[in-house]
Formats: C-alpha cells, structure tokens, sequence
C-alpha cells in the first residue's frame, strides 16, 4: 500500500472522519460509510445512504487530496457517491485529473 503505519493511519482516519462529519453535517448531506481492510468509519451524522468499499491507503489517500473523482469511482460503492466528492477532500475539491503514484487504481 505505500504506508507502513497501519496504526497511524487508522488513527488519521479516526480523527478525517469526526473532522469530515462537521463538514458533510455542514453541506446538509447525509451520511457515507468507508469500509477498508483495517476498519470502518462514517461520515456525517444522518442515516447512512452510501457505503463505499477501498483498501484503508486508498481512503486516506482520498480524504488527503490524492485521488481525482475518477479513481474514487474504481472504488465499490452501494450507490452513488458523487453528492460527497465536493466536500470529500480535506483540502477542497478533488483532483480534476488522475494522480499518478504507486498503488492508485
């Protein structure tokens, strides 16, 4: 996956997820699920909507700013994701354009 700190990382997305909750409340969305390998967290503090599936590097990857909508969408996903994507990122919207590194799909 590229990061060696399981334990860090899940702590990351423990904490992007309470951050991302005030955000997705904020934009009057409902709730997304993230499921990886090392664990689950949900966003936003409605009813669960959209349950996405990626491998955990994949999610913090994607809540950093390092995946474009495109490759979010390689991910499995319940529904429809894109209502989320503008306020995903913890940098503002994602990457118009693929980012290119090791392991992005």
């Amino acid at each position: 996956s590229g990061l060696s700190d399981h334990e860090a990382v899940q702590t990351l997305l423990d904490r992007l997820a309470v951050f991302r909750t005030t955000v997705l409340d904020g934009a009057g969305l409902a709730a997304v699920r993230l499921v990886g390998d090392e664990g689950a967290w949900t966003l936003g503090s409605g009813e669960v909507t959209v349950t996405g599936t990626a491998p955990t590097a994949e999610w913090f990857r994607a809540i950093m700013g390092r995946r474009s909508a495109e490759q979010l969408l390689t991910y499995e996903w319940s529904g429809d994701p894109t209502p989320w994507f503008d306020v995903f990122s913890l940098f503002g919207p994602l990457p118009a354009a693929r980012v290119v590194e090791a392991g992005a799909p």
